[in-house]
């Protein structure tokens, strides 16, 4: 159950990082179609955003995930307890 709690904290960390950039925001961040779930029993929840960007015609290109107990190791880019590796989306 813990580690489920940490990937929520992590998606909203993704948009918060994010609201920093004044072209580019991180939105409606779920999982498992829940805005803010408690008790995710599956193994692999899924994840959804949106981004709203303040440019036309802008796309996300790619995403990586990072799950650790501790914040300060999300604001060095690394995770204790997983990392989806940088995804390259196609379309």
């Amino acid at each position: 159950m813990k580690q489920y709690g940490l990937i929520i904290f992590f998606v909203w960390s993704i948009a918060q990082v994010n609201a920093q950039l004044a072209f580019l925001r991180v939105v409606d961040t779920r999982c498992e179609y829940t805005v803010n779930p408690l008790g995710i029993e599956t193994a692999q929840p899924l994840l959804t955003w949106e981004i709203q960007a303040f440019e036309k015609n802008t796309m996300q290109a790619a995403y990586r995930i990072l799950v650790s107990d501790d914040s300060m190791l999300l604001v060095n880019d690394k995770a204790n307890i997983w990392d989806s590796k940088k995804s390259n989306q196609r379309r």
